[in-house]
């Protein structure tokens, strides 16, 4: 990646990973707007939270970006499409896993399927706690729970990926970030 290969790109690229963290909770708000309405109330804090800490972290990794002077940046491709298709696979790969589980054993094991679908996407893992408590498969007090869960498991996965595709300096830029946000979602509960 550009973080890696790059030093003065570096906190750009940290910069724009933790403002796609942010859109992370405007997108959760509104699955929870679009899937089941009323559980806005338990959620609206935790990820207005979570989205400020997201915020703040991007703001201080920016700011970081222009004093490090302007770096030449070339064209390249905007994604790696066979990394775009392993993702999708991995995607579909857990979202059938959980819809059996959830099939088989019920809301049992709704937590498992939430950190499970957070690994791949923090917005699936909330898409099918939401579609449970809107099915009155759960009730709305444990959505905020199942949806944080998700939101967790994912900041590991991108934490993991951000040392691995960006190296030391990068990953440690990022993961901050992101697992301050995580918190921050997690004491507003």
């Amino acid at each position: 990646s550009r973080a890696k290969t790059d030093s003065l790109l570096r906190p750009a690229c940290g910069a724009g990973a933790l403002f796609s963290s942010f859109a992370t909770f405007l997108q959760l708000g509104l699955i929870v707007l679009a899937l089941h309405p009323p559980s806005l109330a338990v959620v609206t804090t935790p990820l207005a939270a979570g989205a400020l800490v997201a915020l703040a972290s991007a703001g201080f990794a920016l700011l970081r970006q222009t004093k490090s002077g302007n770096a030449t940046v070339g064209l390249g491709q905007p994604f790696n499409i066979p990394h775009a298709l392993g993702f999708a696979t991995l995607l579909t790969a857990v979202t059938i896993a959980v819809s059996f589980a959830q099939a088989h054993w019920g809301t049992k094991i709704a937590a498992l399927g939430a950190a499970l679908a957070g690994l791949a996407d923090a917005h699936a893992a909330a898409g099918s706690a939401l579609s449970m408590v809107a099915n009155g498969q759960i009730d709305t007090g444990r959505v905020v729970f199942l949806v944080l869960l998700g939101l967790s498991t994912n900041t590991l996965s991108r934490s993991v990926i951000a040392f691995t595709s960006g190296g030391t300096a990068y990953g440690w830029r990022v993961s901050l970030g992101l697992f301050g946000a995580t918190l921050g979602a997690w004491v507003a509960t």
